[in-house]
């Protein structure tokens, strides 16, 4: 992946989530540095995913198995091609790691259908990435242009 995918995703991912993310019950969630992932196939096109995880943890170890699951969970949601190229309003899954699995948070009245697709394929899966407390990881969805 590019610099410059990076950078437009971080800075979509950051403008999106405004670096930090209220909670219902009032916790203030802060993001560190997105980290890229490329996944996809001509089937189901190309997709560029920042994957930002809570101030304290990284999502680099979890990149290999996380484009693995961001590429199934893909191939169930037709929606997210056409969402994910409208860069005004990317869809974006907010998900909890908990005890070495994936945990879909609750989808929000103005999250769009593909997110909620994407968040309920990816629930449960297991990751890599593990803690002794559960965190936070906010992934934003952008689908490649055939030129790139």
């Amino acid at each position: 992946m590019s610099k410059r995918h990076v950078l437009l995703l971080s800075l979509s991912l950051c403008s999106a989530t405004a670096c930090s993310k209220s909670e219902p019950q009032g916790r203030n969630v802060e993001y560190g540095d997105a980290v890229g992932i490329e996944f996809g196939d001509p089937t189901t096109g190309r997709f560029l995913a920042a994957v930002a995880a809570e101030k304290g943890h990284s999502p680099e170890k979890g990149v290999p198995a996380l484009a693995s699951a961001l590429q199934e969970a893909s191939r169930g949601c037709p929606s997210l091609a056409n969402e994910a190229a409208d860069q005004k309003s990317l869809p974006t899954l907010h998900l909890t790691v908990k005890n070495g699995k994936l945990q879909a948070m609750p989808i929000g009245p103005h999250d769009l259908p593909s997110a909620a697709c994407m968040s309920k394929a990816l629930d449960g899966k297991p990751t890599p990435l593990e803690s002794p407390t559960p965190y936070e990881l906010t992934i934003q969805l952008l689908r490649k242009k055939a030129s790139e």
